[in-house]
């Protein structure tokens, strides 16, 4: 499962509220990245959300690589992972 968060806060967000729930599901991989510039991420090189959404997929393709996965976002994170789910819709 892969949680990203809105635009200006950081990974604590999602797993305060998806962790009491997703912890009862024991094998569940639960990811909740910080994008480039938020949190504790640096937001070096990066100049658009673009950019961002590059980092988020490459982030993907380095930890989850071509398995399916659930994805969730809220706010400023659900627009990257609409964007996301539409570059890797097969």
């Amino acid at each position: 499962m892969l949680a990203l968060h809105g635009f200006a806060v950081d990974h604590r967000i999602m797993s305060g509220f998806l962790e009491p729930v997703a912890s009862r599901h024991g094998g569940l991989l639960r990811l909740y990245p910080d994008p480039p510039g938020m949190g504790l991420s640096s937001g070096e090189g990066v100049n658009s959300t673009l950019d961002v959404l590059d980092a988020v997929e490459h982030y993907v393709d380095e930890t989850i690589g071509t398995q399916p996965f659930a994805l969730i976002g809220e706010s400023y994170g659900g627009y990257l992972a609409r964007a996301l789910a539409r570059r890797r819709a097969r």
